[in-house]
């Protein structure tokens, strides 16, 4: 997988992003296994 941003306009931006696309790629890397055995990608969480 590629990903590229671009065009961010200060650096707070850039660094936000980063950090939520780490948390993207985190959340996938943890379903993706569970995908593959044929389960559920995330269990339900009663609020």
């Amino acid at each position: 997988m590629t990903v590229t941003e671009s065009g961010y306009t200060s650096e707070q931006i850039l660094q936000m992003s980063k950090a939520g696309l780490q948390q993207c790629l985190d959340k996938m890397a943890q379903a993706l296994p569970r995908l593959r055995r044929g389960e559920a990608p995330f269990q339900a969480v009663s609020l």
